[in-house]
């Protein structure tokens, strides 16, 4: 028997353990209670967690967690994440398309179709006449490329991905 786990389930997890399993094993036990406000608020929060995810990625497929074979087509998406629909043209294109080396992420929104320029077009992003040097660490909170940054207290690492994620590491 496979057992889900929504995003409500995964918060309230965290809250405390017990409660989900009587929720998942025990449903008839759970119902009896009233819903709190606490569990409110995580259908709520779970809510603008799905509206972020869809912000962030548009050409992405939605699954609805309750149809039939859900899990695995969650599996072959993302096992297959090669693909993505460009919000231009609308053409689902290889994620090679998508690759700009101008760019900090190194992937853009729109195919190099849509931009009139090759995957191998070379441009060094420039901020301010300060070169952007991008580094081999990676983000501690992410997994992301990190950026050699100048701040108010000197130089340091920082995510590639900010604003999203607030990463840092010491120079």
């Amino acid at each position: 028997m496979t057992t889900t786990l929504s995003k409500t389930d995964y918060i309230l997890y965290r809250e405390c353990p017990n409660n989900v399993w009587v929720k998942k094993h025990k449903p008839e036990e759970y119902a009896k209670f009233e819903v709190s406000e606490f569990e409110k608020s995580l259908a709520v929060m779970g809510n603008e967690v799905e509206k972020l995810a869809r912000g962030m990625f548009p050409a992405g497929y939605l699954v609805e967690r309750r149809s039939e074979g859900a899990q695995e087509l969650t599996q072959k998406l993302i096992a297959e994440g090669d693909m993505k629909e460009c919000p231009k043209c609308k053409e689902i294109r290889s994620a090679n398309d998508f690759k700009d080396s101008s760019l900090l992420t190194g992937y853009g929104r729109f195919c190099r179709y849509c931009k009139g320029h090759s995957s191998s077009h070379r441009v060094m992003r420039t901020t301010r006449s300060a070169t952007i040097t991008t580094s081999d660490k990676t983000c501690p909170k992410c997994g992301a490329r990190m950026v050699l940054r100048n701040g108010r207290r000197g130089k340091f690492y920082g995510c590639s991905k900010f604003p999203y994620c607030k990463g840092t590491r010491s120079y």
